[in-house]
Protein backbone atom coordinates (compact mmCIF):
# COMPACT_ATOMS: atom_id res chain seq x y z
CA UNK A 1 0.00 0.00 0.00
CA UNK A 2 3.00 2.16 0.58
CA UNK A 3 3.92 2.40 -3.17
CA UNK A 4 0.42 3.28 -4.22
CA UNK A 5 -0.94 -0.53 -4.53
CA UNK A 6 -4.45 0.14 -2.64
CA UNK A 7 -6.64 -1.93 -4.83
CA UNK A 8 -4.09 -4.86 -4.38
CA UNK A 9 -3.35 -4.49 -1.24
CA UNK A 10 -6.86 -5.13 -0.35
CA UNK A 11 -7.55 -7.63 -2.71
CA UNK A 12 -4.39 -9.40 -0.87
CA UNK A 13 -5.70 -9.17 2.45
CA UNK A 14 -9.28 -10.49 1.43
CA UNK A 15 -8.50 -13.21 -1.20
CA UNK A 16 -6.99 -16.60 -0.50
CA UNK A 17 -4.24 -17.96 0.66
CA UNK A 18 -1.02 -18.65 -1.84
CA UNK A 19 -0.12 -22.07 -2.16
CA UNK A 20 3.24 -23.37 -0.90
CA UNK A 21 5.33 -24.27 -4.64
CA UNK A 22 7.65 -26.04 -2.16
CA UNK A 23 4.99 -28.55 -0.94
CA UNK A 24 5.38 -31.77 -3.01
CA UNK A 25 1.71 -32.20 -3.26
CA UNK A 26 0.96 -28.68 -4.33
CA UNK A 27 3.40 -29.30 -6.90
CA UNK A 28 1.85 -32.23 -8.10
CA UNK A 29 -1.62 -30.39 -8.28
CA UNK A 30 0.06 -27.47 -10.11
CA UNK A 31 1.84 -29.40 -12.39
CA UNK A 32 -1.22 -31.18 -13.75
CA UNK A 33 -3.32 -28.35 -13.87
CA UNK A 34 -0.29 -26.05 -16.06
CA UNK A 35 1.39 -29.13 -17.54
CA UNK A 36 4.64 -28.54 -19.84
CA UNK A 37 4.17 -28.33 -23.63
CA UNK A 38 4.64 -31.70 -25.33
CA UNK A 39 6.28 -30.89 -28.67
CA UNK A 40 4.27 -33.23 -31.54
CA UNK A 41 6.30 -34.09 -34.76
CA UNK A 42 2.89 -34.19 -36.52
CA UNK A 43 2.30 -30.52 -35.99
CA UNK A 44 4.08 -28.64 -38.26
CA UNK A 45 5.72 -25.23 -35.97
CA UNK A 46 4.96 -22.03 -37.71
CA UNK A 47 8.39 -20.43 -39.23
CA UNK A 48 9.00 -16.93 -38.43
CA UNK A 49 10.54 -15.25 -41.78
CA UNK A 50 12.82 -12.15 -40.29
CA UNK A 51 12.48 -10.17 -43.87
CA UNK A 52 8.20 -9.96 -43.45
CA UNK A 53 8.06 -9.86 -39.56
CA UNK A 54 6.56 -6.35 -38.62
CA UNK A 55 9.42 -4.14 -36.50
CA UNK A 56 8.24 -1.70 -34.20
CA UNK A 57 9.70 1.73 -33.24
CA UNK A 58 10.97 2.52 -30.28
CA UNK A 59 7.91 4.96 -29.54
CA UNK A 60 5.57 1.51 -29.76
CA UNK A 61 7.65 -0.26 -27.60
CA UNK A 62 7.50 2.53 -24.63
CA UNK A 63 4.12 2.96 -25.13
CA UNK A 64 3.40 -0.82 -25.10
CA UNK A 65 5.51 -1.06 -21.55
CA UNK A 66 3.41 1.97 -20.54
CA UNK A 67 0.15 0.47 -20.85
CA UNK A 68 0.83 -2.46 -18.32
CA UNK A 69 -0.85 -2.36 -15.36
CA UNK A 70 0.03 -0.77 -12.32
CA UNK A 71 1.74 -3.53 -9.79
CA UNK A 72 1.65 -6.18 -12.94
CA UNK A 73 3.70 -9.21 -12.10
CA UNK A 74 7.34 -10.34 -13.35
CA UNK A 75 7.84 -13.91 -14.85
CA UNK A 76 10.31 -16.54 -13.85
CA UNK A 77 13.65 -13.46 -13.94
CA UNK A 78 11.21 -11.22 -11.24
CA UNK A 79 11.82 -8.27 -13.46
CA UNK A 80 8.27 -6.72 -14.08
CA UNK A 81 6.58 -4.09 -15.69
CA UNK A 82 7.00 -1.54 -13.28
CA UNK A 83 11.13 -1.96 -13.17
CA UNK A 84 10.99 -1.61 -17.17
CA UNK A 85 8.97 1.66 -16.45
CA UNK A 86 11.24 2.68 -14.71
CA UNK A 87 14.38 2.45 -16.21
CA UNK A 88 13.29 3.51 -19.47
CA UNK A 89 12.06 6.74 -17.66
CA UNK A 90 15.93 8.02 -16.90
CA UNK A 91 16.59 10.63 -19.67
CA UNK A 92 20.02 9.92 -21.82
CA UNK A 93 19.34 6.27 -20.77
CA UNK A 94 20.99 3.27 -23.23
CA UNK A 95 17.95 0.81 -21.68
CA UNK A 96 15.52 1.94 -24.00
CA UNK A 97 17.25 1.36 -27.38
CA UNK A 98 18.26 -2.27 -25.73
CA UNK A 99 14.66 -2.93 -24.89
CA UNK A 100 13.58 -2.35 -28.15
CA UNK A 101 16.37 -4.50 -29.74
CA UNK A 102 15.05 -7.55 -27.75
CA UNK A 103 11.47 -6.71 -28.50
CA UNK A 104 12.11 -6.37 -31.80
CA UNK A 105 14.38 -9.91 -31.79
CA UNK A 106 11.23 -11.72 -30.05
CA UNK A 107 9.21 -10.70 -32.42
CA UNK A 108 11.44 -12.18 -35.46
CA UNK A 109 11.89 -15.58 -34.20
CA UNK A 110 15.48 -14.23 -33.03
CA UNK A 111 16.01 -15.44 -29.74
CA UNK A 112 18.34 -18.32 -29.06
CA UNK A 113 17.39 -21.84 -27.95
CA UNK A 114 19.19 -21.58 -24.74
CA UNK A 115 17.02 -18.35 -23.97
CA UNK A 116 13.31 -19.85 -24.85
CA UNK A 117 12.45 -21.54 -22.02
CA UNK A 118 13.30 -18.31 -19.99
CA UNK A 119 11.75 -15.86 -22.06
CA UNK A 120 8.98 -17.63 -23.09
CA UNK A 121 8.35 -19.72 -19.52
CA UNK A 122 6.18 -18.49 -17.21
CA UNK A 123 6.64 -18.31 -13.45
CA UNK A 124 3.70 -20.52 -12.03
CA UNK A 125 1.82 -19.26 -8.34
CA UNK A 126 -0.87 -21.33 -6.73
CA UNK A 127 -3.95 -19.78 -5.31
CA UNK A 128 -6.35 -21.84 -3.20
CA UNK A 129 -9.85 -21.63 -4.26
CA UNK A 130 -12.80 -21.18 -1.84
CA UNK A 131 -14.52 -24.73 -2.96
CA UNK A 132 -11.27 -26.90 -2.74
CA UNK A 133 -8.25 -27.51 -5.13
CA UNK A 134 -5.64 -25.18 -6.22
CA UNK A 135 -6.30 -22.07 -9.37
CA UNK A 136 -2.58 -21.86 -11.00
CA UNK A 137 -1.41 -18.56 -12.16
CA UNK A 138 1.28 -17.91 -14.95
CA UNK A 139 2.70 -14.80 -15.08
CA UNK A 140 5.18 -14.70 -18.02
CA UNK A 141 8.33 -12.88 -18.88
CA UNK A 142 7.56 -8.82 -19.57
CA UNK A 143 9.65 -8.66 -22.80
CA UNK A 144 7.86 -11.85 -23.84
CA UNK A 145 4.52 -9.78 -22.98
CA UNK A 146 5.89 -6.68 -24.68
CA UNK A 147 6.41 -7.94 -27.63
CA UNK A 148 3.01 -10.09 -27.67
CA UNK A 149 0.99 -6.56 -26.78
CA UNK A 150 2.43 -4.76 -30.02
CA UNK A 151 1.75 -8.14 -32.37
CA UNK A 152 -1.69 -8.38 -31.03
CA UNK A 153 -2.47 -4.73 -31.49
CA UNK A 154 -0.84 -5.04 -35.38
CA UNK A 155 -2.85 -7.42 -36.89
CA UNK A 156 -6.12 -6.63 -34.47
CA UNK A 157 -8.32 -4.68 -37.09
CA UNK A 158 -7.62 -7.49 -40.06
CA UNK A 159 -8.67 -10.41 -37.42
CA UNK A 160 -11.69 -8.68 -35.91
CA UNK A 161 -13.09 -8.67 -39.63
CA UNK A 162 -11.98 -11.72 -39.97
CA UNK A 163 -13.43 -13.29 -36.66
CA UNK A 164 -16.60 -11.21 -37.40
CA UNK A 165 -17.38 -12.93 -40.19
CA UNK A 166 -17.10 -15.95 -38.20
CA UNK A 167 -19.67 -14.95 -35.85
CA UNK A 168 -17.09 -14.45 -32.96
CA UNK A 169 -17.74 -11.03 -31.54
CA UNK A 170 -15.64 -11.33 -27.95
CA UNK A 171 -12.39 -10.83 -29.56
CA UNK A 172 -11.56 -7.74 -31.15
CA UNK A 173 -15.19 -6.34 -31.94
CA UNK A 174 -15.75 -2.95 -30.07
CA UNK A 175 -19.10 -3.80 -27.57
CA UNK A 176 -19.28 -6.99 -29.36
CA UNK A 177 -19.64 -8.40 -25.53
CA UNK A 178 -22.71 -6.39 -24.72
CA UNK A 179 -24.39 -7.02 -27.83
CA UNK A 180 -23.90 -10.60 -27.67
CA UNK A 181 -25.31 -9.80 -24.19
CA UNK A 182 -28.17 -7.98 -25.21
CA UNK A 183 -29.14 -10.42 -28.29
CA UNK A 184 -29.11 -13.80 -25.56
CA UNK A 185 -31.52 -11.81 -23.05
CA UNK A 186 -33.72 -10.85 -25.62
CA UNK A 187 -33.85 -14.31 -27.41
CA UNK A 188 -34.30 -15.62 -23.80
CA UNK A 189 -37.31 -13.91 -23.12
CA UNK A 190 -39.21 -14.93 -26.90
CA UNK A 191 -37.73 -18.60 -26.96
CA UNK A 192 -39.76 -21.17 -27.34
CA UNK A 193 -40.59 -24.50 -25.31
CA UNK A 194 -38.70 -26.22 -28.34
CA UNK A 195 -35.56 -23.72 -28.16
CA UNK A 196 -32.37 -23.45 -25.48
CA UNK A 197 -29.67 -21.63 -24.73
CA UNK A 198 -26.23 -23.77 -24.25
CA UNK A 199 -23.67 -22.66 -22.33
CA UNK A 200 -20.57 -24.15 -21.91
CA UNK A 201 -17.69 -24.52 -19.22
CA UNK A 202 -14.65 -26.71 -20.38
CA UNK A 203 -12.62 -27.93 -17.18
CA UNK A 204 -9.32 -26.07 -17.26
CA UNK A 205 -9.57 -25.34 -21.30
CA UNK A 206 -6.53 -22.56 -21.25
CA UNK A 207 -4.22 -25.03 -19.86
CA UNK A 208 -5.54 -28.22 -21.42
CA UNK A 209 -4.88 -26.83 -25.41
CA UNK A 210 -2.04 -27.96 -27.63
CA UNK A 211 -0.68 -24.31 -28.14
CA UNK A 212 1.06 -26.03 -31.42
CA UNK A 213 -2.50 -27.41 -32.76
CA UNK A 214 -3.51 -23.92 -32.53
CA UNK A 215 -0.84 -22.02 -34.29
Amino acid sequence: ARRGFFSRAVATLSAASIVNARDPGAYEAMSALHPLSEDDPSIPLPMVDPSVAPSFSRRAVINAINAFGLGASGGISRLTPGHLKAAISVPGSQCVEEVVQLVNDIVRGGVHDELRPYLFGARLVGIEKKGGGIRPIASGDVFRRTAARLLMASVKPTAAAALLRMGQVGVGVDGGIEAATLAARRFGESMTSRQLILKLDIFNAFNSISRAACL
